[in-house]
């Protein structure tokens, strides 16, 4: 792949993308190392960039471009093992908040992320 953006442009974008996105950057590349290298190598070929939003958006070598959209709550239980226990813990999250558990389908990873912080506090206090 031909580099067509700098190394390190690639990497502040790449630590754009995590701090959009909420993620803890020592965490991903401890446990996912490889795949911040692909991520980099995209980046620096231009073949991934971030939007305005933060979200990566790949254009392959055929086809349209493919935009990741940040994952909200629902994603969460889609791809769990645990869909129904996730789906219980929207039902407590919505009876403590009295909000529909669809809000909390519906929210962006990293506002959720909050959420069940604060949840968790309550029921470990």
């Amino acid at each position: 792949m031909a580099t067509k953006v700098a190394a390190d442009v690639a990497e502040a974008e790449f630590e754009r993308f995590l701090a959009t996105m909420d993620l803890d950057a020592e965490h991903v590349w401890d446990t996912q190392e490889d795949e911040c290298r692909v991520i980099l190598r995209a980046m620096e070929a231009g073949t991934l960039v971030l939007n305005d939003d933060g979200e990566p958006v790949f254009t392959p070598s055929e086809g349209d471009a493919i935009t990741f959209a940040e994952p909200r709550g629902r994603h969460r239980s889609q791809m769990s093992k645990q869909s129904d226990a996730i789906k219980k813990s929207f039902a407590l999250i919505a009876g403590i908040t009295q909000q529909p558990p669809k809000r909390f389908e519906d929210m962006r990873q990293r506002d959720l992320k909050v959420v069940e912080a604060v949840v968790m506090l309550f029921l470990v206090g």
